[in-house]
């Protein structure tokens, strides 16, 4: 855990939004930290949304509004 985030701007609604920073190989899995999670998605190319935006964004457009990667379906 440690609590430590990084604050971004969603690229679909241009609001802030905090990500949890994790260590490569630990997991939080505290209510808090599972709940976080839910929040945002990441993309296959690594890029971070707010989980509305980037559904709501996919029923039009099955791309990454960044790169324009293609995305899987939901």
């Amino acid at each position: 855990g440690g609590g430590v985030t990084r604050t971004i701007d969603c690229a679909i609604c241009r609001e802030l939004l905090e990500v949890p920073i994790v260590k490569a190989g630990e997991e939080d899995m505290s209510v808090t930290g599972v709940f976080a999670r839910r929040m945002y998605m990441v993309t296959p190319c690594r890029h971070i949304f707010h989980t509305d935006c980037l559904e709501n964004w996919m029923k039009f457009r099955l791309q990454c509004p960044i790169c324009r990667e293609d995305l899987p379906p939901l």
